[in-house]
């Protein structure tokens, strides 16, 4: 996905010289629209990472560059204005900084910084950020101005391991399986094995490899079981996280 361009912003510039394309001072580059993307397209593809919470992880890879999945999110604590600590919540500081709504998912491209002396809040957005002193890491957080790819996760067996990541979607790669227990129909309770789940709905044959995206979903007061594609699964009653594969 590449976002639609009308100028090359500071981000973007630094994207061209990275790839040989930064302009001479004697020949300024061409910054339409179509020139623009077509650099873009032609030499930057990611596989984003999922959104760590925050940066205190990276703070050893300063002057780095990471690309993250990330739902915008209005709750959580952050840190600074621009710059903001590393245990500043991305999902938050994206929204504050206007990359991303409340709830919109794309990616964002963060660049990791060393820590500053201060950092000042301030309220973007309908998000208040906080002052703070002296701090070990920082991180800015940036439109993302690239093509990218989402890597498919191994087959985590069962969804138990995300359950209240309600409304966000992942991609696992996943060998259908016709042997395993699942309780419902299109949505099935988090303890579900996915790979049998997947065959039960169409997704994937026994057997069959390959990428399904599932969606993370609150609980239900009811699971309704069924026989589809050879594949049983049960009834069950109130559980406290569900899921859907496609």
């Amino acid at each position: 996905m590449v976002k639609n361009l009308v100028i090359i912003p500071a981000v973007a510039l630094m994207v061209l010289m990275a790839c040989g394309e930064a302009p001479a001072t004697e020949e300024p580059v061409e910054t339409t629209e179509e020139h623009v993307e077509e650099v873009i397209e032609e030499t930057i593809i990611v596989t984003p990472l999922e959104d760590p919470g925050n940066l205190t992880a990276f703070r050893d890879q300063t002057g780095e560059v990471l690309y993250f999945l990330v739902t915008g999110d209005e709750v959580g604590s952050v840190w600074g204005t621009d710059i903001y600590t590393d245990d500043s919540h991305l999902a938050t500081a994206a929204v504050h900084a206007g990359v991303l709504a409340h709830g919109e998912t794309d990616v964002v491209m963060v660049t990791l910084l060393p820590g500053e002396e201060s950092y000042e809040g301030s309220t973007w957005n309908d998000i208040t950020t906080f002052d703070y002193g002296a701090w070990s890491g920082s991180y800015v957080v940036e439109f993302a101005f690239v093509d990218y790819e989402l890597a498919a996760i191994p087959d985590p067996g069962t969804l138990t391991a995300y359950r209240d990541r309600n409304g966000e979607f992942f991609t696992f790669e996943v060998t259908g399986d016709v042997e395993a227990s699942i309780w419902g129909t299109g949505i099935y309770t988090d303890d579900s094995y996915l790979a049998t789940a997947a065959v039960h709905a169409g997704v994937l044959e026994d057997g069959e490899t390959g990428v399904v995206t599932v969606t993370i979903l609150p609980g239900e007061e009811a699971y309704t079981g069924s026989i589809q594609n050879d594949v049983t699964s049960r009834d069950y009653g109130a559980w406290s996280g569900s899921y859907i594969v496609e």
